[in-house]
């Protein structure tokens, strides 16, 4: 993997906030496989840790135009990326407390209708 000198970077740079593909596909080519696992690191999966290599550089080719070549370019988009691992937790946390409801719920369904059979078969 080759690696940037800082005023190569700032040049790519430059050019990406103008637009250019060729400048988007070389930062993506120097530091995508080194978000990709650091992705993996936290998220344990091949294919989530490739969707937030995409996530990223999607983000930053929308944003193009806000990004500041005079600032760290590999700390903008590690910290996008662990936003965006962060947020994925978030959701994952919102979605186990959801399915742990409905399980509470369905299992006190359960066991007053289990309850009401007893009843019934009691009285008959």
């Amino acid at each position: 993997m080759k690696e940037l000198h800082e005023h190569t970077e700032k040049e790519l740079l430059y050019e990406l906030k103008n637009g250019s593909a060729k400048a988007f596909d070389t930062l993506f080519n120097t530091y995508g496989k080194r978000l990709y696992f650091f992705a993996l690191g936290y998220l344990k999966s091949e294919m989530e840790a490739e969707e937030v290599v995409q996530e990223v550089f999607y983000k930053i080719w929308k944003k193009r135009e806000l990004i500041n070549p005079e600032l760290s370019f590999k700390a903008y988009i590690f910290k996008i990326a662990f936003n965006h691992i962060r947020e994925l937790f978030q959701k994952l946390n919102l979605q186990r407390a959801y399915q742990h409801e409905i399980i509470n719920q369905a299992s006190g369904f359960s066991n007053r209708l289990d309850e009401q059979t007893n009843y019934q078969s009691l009285l008959n």
